[in-house]
């Protein structure tokens, strides 16, 4: 039993695993290099929100470094639009007045890989986020862009893990 322990340790150091920490490796192929980002479209009367959904995907793929973010010609292209968007009520004060919202929004995504397989994901991806309100409207309203930049940021994460790692 001895001389198992220390030879299975040894095979198992040699052949090592497929294990990686997320933002170190890459599930898409190797040819794909860059991404192009378009503007988000949006089906929503919330203003700005394309812009800002946009920006944080973008962001989020910059800071990941994997895929160099271009405006034209990339090996892959990310579009999105804005499906849905709604704000429910989750929290009251003593005076039953709402003190915290939460943010619902769905974006279709849609991935294709320009060098070699075409739409490589095609899909409906659901994102929220709660906030609490301010006192007065217009905290209220700074609270809600606020939050606004939080579900995009949090979607960008998203793709960011779903794209990139798989998951």
């Amino acid at each position: 039993m001895k001389r198992i322990i220390p030879l299975f340790l040894a095979v198992f150091f040699v052949t090592g695993c497929s294990y990686h920490f997320a933002g170190q490796g890459s599930s898409l192929p190797e040819s794909i290099k860059s991404i192009s980002i378009p503007i988000f479209e949006s089906d929503v009367q919330q203003p700005n929100l394309d812009i800002t959904v946009t920006r944080a995907v973008t962001e989020k793929f910059i800071r990941d470094g994997r895929l160099k973010v271009v405006d034209g010609g990339a090996d892959c292209l990310l579009t999105g639009t804005v499906k849905s968007y709604a704000l429910e009520p989750v929290a009251f004060d003593s005076l039953n007045r709402v003190s915290q919202y939460r943010i619902k929004m769905m974006v279709k995504i849609q991935f294709t890989d320009n060098v070699g397989k075409g739409i490589a994901l095609n899909r409906d991806l659901k994102v929220q986020w709660d906030y609490n309100l301010g006192a007065a409207i217009p905290a209220a309203e700074t609270a809600r862009n606020l939050a606004n930049r939080e579900v995009a940021d949090y979607l960008g994460d998203r793709l960011v893990g779903l794209i990139l790692e798989g998951f």
